[in-house]
């Protein structure tokens, strides 16, 4: 096989294996997920118990004290805060940075155990949450009907459509507000209790002692085997109301004997309202592994094939979700990078003065991000606002080592070589160069991956984007520039006597020229130079002290969340008539068009 052959052979061969490259690095873009920002892990774990009657100073005394001490023996905590209310408990569990939660978890929850005994009968068992941020809901969703009352609309959602939802891949938890929710209402008669000698604590005790039906074991009979069970649960009123609740004169005393029973409502705390009109707000959490927008997407499509299966009795609407804010922020993003992309290609047109060598270069940017994604698929990093940053920024280094080979290049073409001799000797001699170039840039990112806390969470997936972008860039600039030159037989401008014909505009001469008079004169004047740095330098720090601080800007979400108080203890229909006169001076504002 002849020489030119074999060459022409490899360079299909490199060719394939970039267009293979290219191809896992568009299939990795397709698989990485899309979120607003990186998993965030908080070293901190909630602890929330309840106590039904309990005034704060009860709870404090009886309960947040004996959790408190509980929760401070476990290793690496850090601070420790409680808050008691009526009726409630909240400790908040501060732990030192890079703590396994899952392991803290399991320790308070062990810890707990031990001094559930030292807590009241009537409290709760407490709740153990590690704090996560994705604890904040990612989709609401509206029901409302013109066919079933609030009652009825809101025993459908949570028995029909609330199973539908939490079954859905991804989905954490639903959580159901607004309507009316249906409830036995036992009303004690005060004056028949104490005739029978029966106290209140009595009835409630004997209403608290019946369960669900329990198993009872098994028997068998002729060789058949058989399970039992005792049917303790209330199944109609009837059977509430023979209840037995104590006794008087040696005769048992039945609840419908000091009672009213009767199907009633619960107590209405809260009122929702979509457009002036009732509704009932679903509010749908996903697992802290789960990706926002997918399970945004699959809520979504759930959602229209409910619709279909309940027909005409209610109609749903999608309040807020997350992956519309998700998806608009990382195409704004990704339109900014491809401007960059337009912007680097022009700004090397502009320089190099040749379309060939631009788009050589140009070509280098796309493959190098597209190749990046490959290694964002394996190391976990999803598109978000953090990582996209990174690509972004990366987008002006890329073109640096391949700038530098392709210039050399083209000083070698200039100088006669042949293409493929110029693509080897020139890469060679800057590919030292350009590689040293690389390392001190990645020494610069590097660091932030062993950063602790929330800062290194957060900036983790920019310093692996800025990383993973730039070492392509370094494996583009010594493989695919010098073996795209090799193939352009016109890089440099030939006159038709076979000379170069070497390109120089009057712009670029003059700019040169005014460049080098100006650093002549730097150079002469060494301490003027020195003293003006270091003055620009003192001057630097003093404006940045003026600079506002802050951890993150806060997004812009596209909506606008009022906050009302009225005094402590004002009722709700009150609070309600208040809401209403907000609504309504909103909608005169706003307008209703707006508000839909």
């Amino acid at each position: 096989m002849r020489l030119p052959e074999l060459s022409v052979r490899r360079s299909i061969s490199m060719l394939m294996l970039f267009i293979a490259f290219i191809g896992f690095g568009i299939f990795s873009l397709s698989q990485l997920g899309l979120d607003l920002f990186p998993k965030l892990e908080l070293p901190q774990i909630v602890i929330v118990s309840m106590m039904r009657g309990a005034g704060p100073e009860e709870m404090e005394r009886l309960v947040t004290d004996v959790l408190e001490e509980a929760a401070s023996q476990v290793k690496n905590l850090k601070n420790i805060e409680s808050t008691s209310g009526s009726g409630s408990s909240v400790i908040f569990a501060e732990f030192a940075w890079g703590t396994d939660m899952n392991q803290a978890e399991i320790d308070i929850r062990n810890v707990l155990d031990l001094y559930e005994e030292q807590l009241p009968e009537d409290a709760m068992e407490p709740m153990v949450l590690a704090l996560d941020p994705s604890l904040s809901p990612i989709l609401f969703l509206s029901f409302s009907s013109d066919i079933l009352n609030p009652a009825e609309l809101r025993y459908l959602i949570e028995n029909e459509v609330e199973p539908i939802i939490n079954r859905i891949d991804g989905v954490g938890s639903v959580m159901t507000r607004g309507g009316i929710e249906e409830q036995i209402n036992v009303d004690v008669n005060p004056v028949l209790l104490s005739e029978r000698g029966l106290s209140l604590g009595q009835i409630v005790g004997a209403l608290a002692s019946v369960r669900e039906d329990v198993p009872a074991g098994d028997f068998s009979f002729n060789g058949i085997y058989m399970n039992m069970k005792i049917e303790t649960a209330f199944h109609n009123l009837d059977e509430i109301g023979r209840l037995v609740v104590g006794q008087s004169a040696g005769r048992p005393i039945q609840l419908q004997n000091v009672a009213r029973i009767s199907r009633g409502y619960k107590d209405i705390k809260s009122i929702v309202r979509i457009n002036g009109s009732s509704s009932i707000v679903m509010m749908v959490f996903r697992r802290a592994d789960a990706n926002t927008v997918n399970v945004c997407g699959r809520v979504i499509e759930a959602l229209d094939e409910i619709d279909e299966s309940f027909g005409s009795a209610f109609s749903s609407n999608i309040v807020f979700s997350q992956s519309d804010f998700i998806n608009k922020s990382i195409r704004n993003l990704a339109n900014t990078g491809l401007l960059a992309i337009i912007a680097a290609s022009l700004v090397l047109l502009f320089f190099l003065r040749s379309w060939r060598t631009s788009l050589i270069v140009a070509i280098s940017i796309p493959v190098s991000v597209i190749l990046c994604f490959i290694a964002m698929k394996l190391f976990d990093v999803t598109l978000n606002l953090i990582s996209l940053s990174g690509l972004v920024l990366s987008v002006g280094m890329l073109v640096d080592n391949s700038i530098v080979v392709l210039e050399n290049i083209f000083r070698h073409r200039e100088m006669g070589d042949s293409p493929k001799k110029a693509s080897i000797i020139a890469t060679e001699e800057v590919g030292m160069a350009i590689t040293a170039s690389t390392l001190t840039t990645l020494v610069v990112f590097l660091p932030i991956l062993f950063v602790p806390g929330i800062t290194g969470m957060m900036f983790r997936d920019m310093s692996l984007t800025i990383c993973f972008t730039i070492l392509m860039s370094l494996f583009i600039a010594l493989t695919l520039i010098p073996l795209l030159t090799s193939k352009t037989k016109h890089l440099v401008a030939v006159h038709k006597n076979g000379s170069i014909a070497h390109k120089h505009s009057r712009f670029m001469d003059r700019a040169v020229e005014k460049y080098g008079a100006f650093l002549r004169k730097v150079l002469n004047k060494k301490k003027y130079a020195i003293l003006g740095t270091l003055a620009l330098f003192v001057l630097s720090l003093l404006v940045m002290q003026l600079i506002p601080k802050e951890f993150m800007e806060r997004p812009d979400m596209g909506f606008i969340s009022l906050h009302a108080e009225r005094t402590f203890g004002t009722d709700l229909r009150s609070t309600d008539s208040t809401t209403r006169i907000i609504e309504a001076e909103l909608n005169e504002l706003l307008g209703e068009d707006i508000l839909s």
